[in-house]
């Protein structure tokens, strides 16, 4: 694999003067350049995926219920619904149960506001436990 990179890498760095700057190529060419570091992360680091079909996946309800939210009532509920969605597309790709992981947080959601309220400090600490737990 790594060959196939560095010869695209090749490629990309020295292209050949037929491509004009300006071309679709030329432009593909720039385009990758430009981002050519975060385009091979995955051979620096094995548990980087080389697409991102999954983010895509997650993202393709909100992009499908774009005009519904128009209607969420305000902005704060907005907010709420995109709360709501990291939520559970994190619990799907931990291959925890969303439907049990909720019932686990609202059963305690009244529990965690007084707690934070005074102990800021030890957030981060019970947010690592809560996904430990579950």
């Amino acid at each position: 694999m790594e060959v196939y990179i560095d010869k695209l890498k090749e490629f990309v760095f020295n292209p050949p003067h037929s491509i004009l700057p300006k071309s679709a190529i030329g432009k593909a060419i720039n385009y990758t350049r430009q981002r050519w570091e975060g385009l091979t992360n995955f051979m620096i680091d094995g548990q980087i995926e080389m697409d991102i079909n999954y983010v895509e996946n997650c993202i393709r309800p909100l992009a499908l219920g774009r005009k519904n939210y128009l209607f969420a009532g305000n902005e704060e509920a907005a907010a709420n619904i995109a709360v709501f969605y990291s939520v559970f597309n994190t619990c799907r790709y931990l291959d925890v149960n969303v439907s049990k992981y909720t019932t686990w947080y609202l059963q305690r959601v009244n529990d965690t506001k007084s707690f934070f309220a005074h102990n800021k400090s030890t957030k981060s600490k019970y947010i690592s436990y809560i996904f430990h737990f579950i």
